[in-house]
């Protein structure tokens, strides 16, 4: 999952800098490209700073909790578990699972 969510997010940035033309009476729509369309790796450098920096470190390690967070629910829902459930086996209470 994690894989597709990068996917939609190289998409999605590549879609911000696309202008869409429609063609209302023909009911048909194009894209055209514009010529300012940067790669992730430079999208996160501009919005973050480069690698080693204190900001970009700590958007790592935001990353690196959210995707463990997404595999640990995808494992959990994998196995028909519920969060009181993952809880229990873990030994400690939902809240700390999940604190929403």
């Amino acid at each position: 999952m994690i894989n597709r969510e990068i996917l939609f997010l190289k998409k999605f940035i590549q879609l911000q800098n696309e202008e869409i033309s429609v063609d209302w009476k023909n009911n048909t729509s194009m894209k055209k490209k514009s010529n300012n369309l940067s790669s992730f790796a430079d999208h996160l450098d501009s919005e973050y700073g480069k690698r080693g920096s204190e900001t970009r470190e700590k958007y790592e390690e935001g990353y690196e909790s959210f995707k463990l967070g997404v595999m640990l629910q995808e494992l959990r829902k994998e196995h028909g578990m519920t969060q009181e459930q993952l809880a229990e086996k873990c030994g400690t209470t939902k809240i700390y699972i999940s604190p929403d």
